[in-house]
């Protein structure tokens, strides 16, 4: 991670109904994630409950790496939602 002084930033969510191995958090800055499922998600092995979040980086810091999302159980509704900035390297589209 580097910390950079960034522009105004767009505004991205991605949702993850299904277990992630390796969530790729590169060029993402603050991402939050939100489990608005019906059941726990581990998120790098920290149990999330419903409603709950797990903040995965900071701000003004542009994210490199990945995470696991892996759900607990296997419920009609397993959802969580990773809330960030999304950041571009210049002359990268």
């Amino acid at each position: 991670m580097s910390v950079l002084e960034l522009p105004i930033l767009p505004f991205v969510q991605e949702k993850i109904d299904q277990n992630e191995k390796a969530y790729s958090l590169d060029y993402k800055v603050k991402p939050n994630f939100v489990n608005t499922g019906e059941g726990n998600a581990l998120i790098n092995g920290v149990r999330i409950k419903p409603f709950e979040s797990f903040e995965a980086g900071s701000s003004g810091v542009v994210s490199t790496g990945t995470v696991t999302v892996i759900f607990e159980d296997n419920r009609s509704k397993n959802e969580v939602i990773c809330f960030y900035n999304q950041y571009t390297p210049i002359g990268c589209k």
